[in-house]
């Protein structure tokens, strides 16, 4: 596709042609395509998702070390329908039990959803667990909501809350 514009202002000053031409330009420019942002202008949503890909690729890998990164000192993980909850350390603790009790397990993680909060964001999901463990193959699926806030520089998860499927 070719694009020509041909200009003809006749009685107007050198200056003013210059700044029409200016003007123009600008406005063809800038309705081309989008400004994209530049790497230090991201938003919290940008930052947040980006924070909630590695969570889910390290959980996907029982990766403690890097999820250990993620979390907030105060981390606090709950189960709907059933009593009490799991602190930092016993849901570290018990993720790295999974790998020797299930060797083949395979955990992914789809229909991530995200929300602003207050004081931070919101995520949301459905994780699937699949296994075969002495010949016998299961699923497991559950619901979760992730609550992000800024915590030390960046952005860390400060709680889980989960329902079965």
């Amino acid at each position: 596709m070719k694009f020509v514009l041909q200009l003809r202002v006749g009685g107007v000053d050198q200056g003013m042609r210059y700044m029409l031409y200016g003007l123009l330009s600008g406005f063809l420019l800038g309705s081309c395509a989008p400004a994209q942002p530049e790497s230090g202008d991201v938003s919290a949503k940008e930052k947040i998702l980006r924070e909630e890909k590695l969570f889910h690729e390290a959980y996907e890998s029982l990766d403690a070390a890097v999820l250990d990164r993620l979390l907030t000192a105060e981390y606090t993980l709950s189960h709907r329908g059933r009593d009490g909850y799991k602190t930092r350390r016993q849901f570290l603790d018990e993720l790295g039990q999974l790998r020797t009790i299930f060797p083949a397990l395979r955990i992914t993680t789809d229909s991530i959803r995200y929300e602003a909060v207050d004081d931070g964001g919101r995520t949301r999901g459905l994780r699937t667990f699949t296994w075969r463990q002495d010949g016998t193959s299961g699923t497991y699926r559950e619901r979760y909501t992730n609550y992000w806030q800024w915590d030390a520089g960046r952005w860390r998860l400060t709680s889980t809350e989960l329902s079965t499927e």
